[in-house]
């Protein structure tokens, strides 16, 4: 969003999002949150579908990619202030990062397991979906009603948009409870590693629009 004038240092001019350090992270955040849900998800995927370990590691990498998706809406909460419209859009993504920060928390099998600890899991992730997708559509909306229109922001915004809407959608078929190992269980797991890959070109694109190709 290198188009609305954001915080400016007191040390200097230059702008925070032009920095090297605050484009490092920003894109860092953003592949690691598209990466690590592939792994994730991967990780429900054994061929005996009982994998005691695999739930654990996908609890981990979910929460380091939620964490990562927190970091980049966090970052750009507080660099690009003065667009009071920006940032609540930006303030909507963080609360769906959050929530799929908490969600990861719960799919992890030991917290997953305190009372109502798969409820909040699922309901992490259905709530943090629908605020992400919301904002990245209204995001992709205002990209392609300026001219020249940024076909790189698109496929940052877009990325996550899909993302989103996959994991959502996803999500919803899984709170029905779909038996292990089952046809719809596997269209589940099938729906995320799609939303997990839509991230992951968000990060492709945000990458390639950081080191200026």
């Amino acid at each position: 969003d290198e188009e609305n004038e954001p915080f400016l240092s007191t040390r200097s001019e230059k702008p925070l999002y032009t920095r090297a350090w605050w484009k490092f992270i920003h894109a860092l955040g953003f592949l690691t949150g598209g990466i690590t849900f592939i792994i994730g998800t991967s990780c429900y995927f054994p061929d005996d579908y009982d994998w005691i370990a695999g739930f654990e590691l996908a609890g981990i990498f979910y929460t380091i990619g939620s964490a990562g998706f927190l970091t980049v809406d966090v970052l750009e909460f507080f660099t690009f202030t003065e667009d009071a419209w920006l940032r609540l859009n930006i303030f909507a993504s963080a609360t769906g990062s959050f929530c799929y920060l908490l969600g990861s928390l719960f799919f992890i099998p030991e917290v997953e397991n305190l009372p109502h600890g798969v409820d909040v899991g699922i309901w992490g992730f259905i709530l943090g979906s629908a605020f992400i997708a919301a904002s990245q559509f209204c995001k992709v909306v205002r990209i392609i009603r300026e001219k020249p229109i940024d076909y790189t922001a698109i496929g940052v915004e877009g990325g996550a948009f899909f993302g989103a809407t996959f994991f959502l959608i996803g999500t919803i078929m899984f709170k029905s409870g779909p038996a292990l190992a089952s046809n719809e269980y596997n269209d589940v797991l099938i729906l995320w590693i799609c939303g997990s890959v839509f991230f992951t070109i968000g990060g492709i694109f945000l990458t390639i629009r950081h080191v200026g190709l």
